[in-house]
């Protein structure tokens, strides 16, 4: 059975889709992608998945005729039901499938490099440019208080409209890579946070948007394993001294120190 997904909206919503994407192809299905033109940076990433057959780029559904099913997994906001969630009850509507739709699984790590990390270190930190001001002057303070130790910053990652000037231009691959080998990952709401949930790195998410709040952006919670919402009283806080400490928190209860002529750190089970 051939099906193909457009994903038509933006980077997260995008990446909150793929968990979908592996259900149906776990349930039998070959799914190619559809992605508009203003995400296809995330091409070279999407073709890293087993799951995705082929990444297409455009909007025009109806040029793609040779499909069993469409099943458009764009986002549309009707219920308040969490993103990753909304878009698996779009498919399984929609699935003609011969057998029973797979479960929807945020758990297991949804994007794959082709190879596992390296030995992780540090932290990568990815704000997009909105606020920018805001998030650079936190981005400064967290770095200065995390130098010398175990946390210390190792990347700022940037977008393609980004306007740090401090930081290497990075593309979707090269910033799962970062992700992936760093022990945390902190940043706002956006897609470079769903990229650090779907690697399986823990998130430190600090946001100064109150738009970004809504519990359609946090499938899994604000307050861990994989999500840590920086706030005190269940309200955003906006202090880097509260976010370097909560790095600290949701990194001595992930990792474990092990022992031997050279220090490194592993998941705790």
């Amino acid at each position: 059975m051939t099906i193909l997904c457009p994903l038509l909206n933006q980077y997260g919503d995008c990446l909150w889709a793929l968990p979908t994407i592996r259900a149906l192809a776990a349930s039998g299905a070959l799914i190619d992608v559809l992605v508009r033109e203003q995400c296809q940076g995330l091409v070279p990433l999407l073709t890293l998945q087993p799951y995705i057959a082929t990444c297409l780029i455009g909007e025009e559904v109806s040029a793609h005729s040779n499909y069993d099913q469409v099943i458009s997994l764009a986002y549309r906001p009707m219920d308040g039901t969490a993103l990753p969630q909304h878009i698996y009850q779009t498919a399984a509507r929609a699935w003609r499938g011969d057998r029973a739709l797979q479960p929807l699984d945020l758990h297991r790590p949804w994007i794959t490099l082709g190879e596992g990390p390296s030995a992780r270190t540090g932290t990568v930190i990815g704000f997009n440019d909105e606020l920018w001001e805001l998030k650079r002057t936190l981005a400064q303070q967290v770095e200065e208080a995390l130098n010398g130790s175990e946390l210390r910053v190792m990347r700022h990652l940037t977008g393609p409209k980004a306007r740090w000037t401090t930081q290497l231009p990075c593309d979707w691959v090269a910033a799962a890579h970062h992700i992936q080998n760093a022990y945390m990952f902190l940043g706002g709401c956006g897609g470079l946070h769903v990229l650090a949930v779907a690697l399986g790195t823990p998130a430190v998410i600090a946001e100064p948007d109150a738009r970004r709040w809504d519990l359609i952006f946090w499938p899994l919670g604000m307050d861990g394993p994989q999500v840590t919402c920086v706030r005190r009283d269940e309200q955003p806080v906006w202090e880097a001294e509260l976010v370097v400490q909560t790095l600290r928190a949701v990194f001595a209860r992930t990792w474990i120190r092990m022992q031997g002529p050279r220090r490194f750190w592993i998941r705790k089970v």
